[in-house]
């Protein structure tokens, strides 16, 4: 199994690439696609989210984009947040522009903001095609208004719009139930296809496993551990890293309920890990894998790392 003191953290979906930056002449840039309404979906076995996006009014000279939330959770909370976000910066948080699709394609991608009646709404939009084919949405301090369900972390998701490609693995899956491997040490729990992964033995600590491909070659492990006073997002980042090969971190992702990152390593091969944050516990899924398996992995890291999750009531750790 991973050891996860020494192994980097990374995501390879969505993998953003590094920043570019904007051209001092905004008569050299091509005209942005108007974007026409389009709804996207994220379904998970713990929630199912759709957002609906369409080119707004602009406001104060600015492109806006209104935007519509529909957030059903397992839990039965049901929430909407719907409002007018207004255009941000070409580039994220991490000075990014554009997001890597699974079909391989890129997206250009500009930061949209909407600090108002819901909390604060913060979108990343594809403008390249009239209908987006990417949308990363959070929602951070959220209204006293919104259902308490929703709670003091919010709401984050990024969601792709589907494509009907059944040579892709996550296709075959569609109409399957996933299973599900549950952690009690540290109460987190993954779905996994099963027709494509086995689990393999628990650690003898108890905090993870690795999987093994029934065909192909990736190293997959999951695990989770407590928070040390040491820890911080931007630590854990910093230090998992180090197993990047130089200058080849593609994407970073600090957020309040999950970090993430992306990279090659130096010997060429992808690194992919999300690590999901409910109060002292962190949950982490970790891949990696030779470039040329991207079609058949991607899709599982995308179900993999959009179902991970900590319960409400970790157990001690085994001695």
């Amino acid at each position: 199994m991973f050891d996860k003191r020494t192994w980097a953290a990374g995501l390879w979906i969505p993998v953003l690439a590094l920043g570019v930056a904007a051209s001092e002449h905004a008569d050299d840039k091509p005209a942005l696609r108007t974007i026409a309404s389009t709804t996207l979906t994220d379904r998970q076995q713990s929630a199912t989210t759709v957002i609906t996006i369409a080119e707004g009014a602009k406001v104060d000279g600015k492109r806006a984009i209104r935007y519509h939330v529909v957030y059903d959770s397992a839990s039965n909370c049901h929430a909407v947040v719907d409002g007018t976000a207004t255009f941000f910066s070409e580039t994220d948080e991490s000075g990014d522009t554009s997001e890597a699709l699974p079909n391989g394609e890129w997206a250009t991608t500009h930061q949209f903001r909407d600090n108002g009646a819901n909390g604060l709404v913060k979108l990343g939009v594809d403008v390249d095609a009239a209908h987006p084919r990417f949308v990363d949405f959070t929602l951070e301090h959220p209204a006293a208004a919104l259902p308490k369900c929703i709670g003091p972390a919010g709401l984050v998701f990024n969601v792709f719009a589907e494509r009907a490609d059944p040579t892709n693995p996550l296709y075959k899956m569609r109409d399957k139930t996933a299973a599900t491997y549950h952690n009690v040490v540290y109460d987190y729990m993954v779905d996994y296809p099963d027709e494509l992964l086995v689990p393999g033995t628990e650690s003898a600590s108890g905090d993870g496993l690795d999987f093994a491909p029934k065909s192909g070659k990736a190293d997959i492990a999951v695990w989770g551990k407590y928070a040390s006073p040491d820890d911080t997002r931007a630590s854990l980042l910093h230090d998992d890293e180090t197993h990047c090969a130089p200058g080849k971190v593609s994407y970073e992702v600090n957020k309040p309920t999950f970090i993430a990152f992306s990279c090659l390593t130096p010997k060429g091969r992808i690194v992919y890990e999300k690590m999901a944050i409910h109060n002292d516990v962190y949950a982490a899924v970790r891949f990696e894998y030779d470039a040329a398996d991207h079609a058949t992995w991607g899709p599982v890291i995308k179900q993999m790392a959009g179902s991970l999750r900590i319960g409400p009531g970790p157990q001690p750790a085994k001695d």
